[in-house]
């Protein structure tokens, strides 16, 4: 090898630590000023444990007062009212009618959102009617209504 190629490699080696050096030496000083725990605050974990009531669901609050089905010609349409027996505001409420034949099979559910948030005590209308088209509710002989989720946002 020539001692101009000789020259180039010693070259590129010194150019090639030069940056390397300042890299290393950043990430090594960035990751000791992060993790330096001189006199900052503490985590700690029980601080958040709030986020666990955000996602708790509290249907078993919220009971169905009354409802009457007036759901005629094949087509659902259930009125009535809901109320909230808790002592937490709760919102994003999805009831649910199912409907069951002369032997007690279910053949169909409709359900619906009531996105009002409700403060303890409070009662609220709702009503649950077919959104789809063409599509005609089987013979039945039951109802019930029931509340599947409710969270407290």
């Amino acid at each position: 090898m020539s001692p101009s190629g000789i020259s180039k490699i010693k070259n590129g080696f010194l150019i090639g630590v030069g940056f390397i050096l300042p890299i290393a030496l950043g990430v090594w000083l960035g990751d000791r000023l992060v993790n330096f725990s001189g006199d900052s605050e503490s985590y700690n974990s029980d601080e958040y444990s709030g986020f666990s009531e955000i996602t708790t669901d509290y249907a078993k609050f919220i009971a169905v007062e009354k409802f009457v089905d007036r759901s005629k010609d094949g087509k659902i349409n259930i009125l009535g009212s809901i109320i909230n027996t808790g002592s937490v505001s709760v919102g994003s409420i999805k009831l649910e009618a199912e409907f069951f034949n002369k032997e007690g099979e279910f053949v169909q559910e409709q359900s619906t959102y009531i996105s009002k948030k409700l403060e303890p005590n409070e009662s609220e209308n709702f009503q649950i009617s077919c959104t789809c088209k063409d599509q005609l509710l089987p013979e039945y002989e039951k109802v019930t209504v029931r509340v599947i989720s409710a969270h407290s946002f």
